[in-house]
């Protein structure tokens, strides 16, 4: 058997997610931010797993950017 994890869209968009850009160490990207969506309302869905998860080029960027307060 599998196993399957599934998000109600009522209750994720009830939640009040601020999902406004955020300033970024370097300017690295969102995850969340680089995902087009046919359907706006689908975008709590999204963020309510991915949140802020940042996006590095390389491993370097990403301590930089893990590090930097």
């Amino acid at each position: 058997m599998g196993r399957a994890t599934f998000i109600l869209l009522k209750e994720v968009a009830n939640k009040g997610f601020d999902m406004q850009a955020i300033k970024t160490p370097e300017n690295v990207p969102r995850l969340f931010d680089l995902i087009q969506v046919k359907d706006e309302k689908l975008r709590p869905a999204f963020y309510s797993v991915l949140r802020d998860t940042l996006v590095a080029e390389d491993m370097d960027q990403a301590v930089r950017s893990a590090c930097e307060n």
